[in-house]
């Protein structure tokens, strides 16, 4: 185990199976490093350089992801429930079946990543930049998307009932089949979106 490691240079390390619960790998070079299976709950990795990690199905429970580099990450069916990813960069990671619910993605940078069938209920969206993320089929019921940027997003039948799109941009997103239902849309901006089939 590594429990204390913050700044360390792991780049590449296969730490599958690990038991890191609670490690600080705050500010560490992790690039290409595969963490599969592996526990991280509670782990510090603030600031770590996520670039292309293996993330699948790794418990990273209440973790400090705060200002992590996590682009091109793979999180297959990873669990992020209640995780801080406040100012995280995750352009072209592939979240497929990941669990994010009650987790704070506040001013996270998105573009392009994958969330296809991703669980985030109660996840917390404020002006993060989400441009060209795929959201198809997924539940987004009450998700809080204030001041997003959700240009050519992929939202089809996405739900999103009783979510939160106040100051949301939408321009051009795709949200063909979706359901708004009691969704706040005050202020949003939907120019070229498609609302065809919406609810």
């Amino acid at each position: 185990a590594l429990p204390f490691c913050p700044a360390c240079n792991l780049e590449g390390a296969i730490l599958k199976y690990f038991d890191l619960e609670g490690a600080d790998l705050s500010g560490a070079n992790l690039r290409n490093a595969t963490f599969y299976r592996s526990n991280l709950d509670g782990a510090d990795l603030s600031g770590a350089d996520l670039t292309n990690v293996n993330f699948s199905r790794a418990k990273l429970r209440r973790a400090n992801l705060s200002g992590a580099i996590l682009d091109s990450a793979m999180m297959f069916k990873a669990d992020l429930t209640q995780a801080n990813l406040e100012g995280a960069s995750l352009k072209d990671a592939v979240l497929l079946v990941t669990r994010f619910q009650r987790a704070n993605l506040t001013r996270a940078t998105m573009t392009f990543a994958i969330l296809e069938n991703a669980l985030l209920r109660g996840v917390i969206l404020t002006d993060a930049y989400m441009g060209g993320v795929s959201l198809k089929g997924t539940t987004l019921r009450g998700v809080d998307f204030g001041g997003a940027n959700l240009e050519s997003a992929r939202l089809m039948k996405a739900n999103m009932r009783g979510a939160d799109l106040e100051d949301a941009i939408l321009r051009g997103a795709n949200m063909f089949d979706a359901d708004l239902t009691g969704a706040n849309l005050r202020n949003a901006d939907l120019q070229g979106a498609n609302l065809q089939n919406v609810v």
